[in-house]
């Protein structure tokens, strides 16, 4: 597979730090949570669908689901962490990441269900978000990496504790490198504020067929 982007990546790679792994710099990213609070499953349903008309929707009328607990997170700590099957990894700061070339879209936000049950009943959690970020595929393209071997991005969070009697010590999900390295696939920084459960400071947002995950620490190529 070739990795062909239209950035220019200079404009990225003076606000990343290359390390060599082994370095002090790989651990790092959990330092940053503070406490899960609330802890627990917490879902808030949207208005019923007809009753969403507006072209953004209002915070109050978004739909949140938290799985396993919110995590409170210091932003002077944060760190995202890209790693795996590349040349060179690389740690970024909030600051950094923030200085970065930003991609604004506008896009339709869903829920399709629950991982415990199959999807063949519509939730309709549902509404309309603009997110501000970086394009994932700039941030793997920093990190060569090698696309012979490597097939899904792991994304990991900092959340933490039980869903349906499992404790897990992270959220993690899975996203197919094709996907990964298309247009539409941001390292979220900005979108419609969420009172309370705040996105913070990063998740990884794909517009297309809505894998995400929030209170993003790191990624890595497998």
């Amino acid at each position: 597979m070739d990795l062909r982007l239209d950035e220019d990546l200079s404009l990225y790679s003076k606000y990343v730090t290359f390390y060599i792994p082994g370095d002090s710099e790989g651990g790092l990213e959990r330092n940053a949570l503070i406490k899960i609070d609330p802890t627990g499953f917490f879902i808030r349903q949207p208005p019923e669908p007809h009753n969403l008309n507006e072209t953004q929707t209002p915070e109050a009328s978004l739909f949140q689901t938290i799985h396993m607990g919110a995590a409170v997170v210091d932003p002077i700590k944060w760190r995202l962490i890209v790693d795996g099957l590349v040349e060179r990894p690389i740690s970024i700061s909030l600051e950094q990441l923030k200085q970065m070339p930003q991609t604004h879209v506008t896009s339709f936000h869903e829920c399709y269900g629950s991982p415990l049950a199959a999807p063949t009943k519509n939730v309709w959690r549902i509404g309309c978000v603009s997110w501000t970020g970086v394009p994932l595929r700039c941030l793997l393209a920093l990190t060569r990496p090698d696309l012979s071997i490597g097939t899904y991005v792991w994304s990991d969070g900092l959340d933490s504790g039980t869903f349906a009697g499992v404790q897990s010590d992270r959220y993690q999900k899975d996203l197919p490198i094709e996907k990964a390295l298309s247009s539409e696939v941001l390292d979220g920084l900005g979108q419609t504020p969420l009172n309370g459960f705040a996105v913070f400071p990063c998740r990884t947002e794909d517009l297309l067929v809505h894998s995400q995950l929030y209170f993003i620490m790191k990624l890595t190529l497998l």
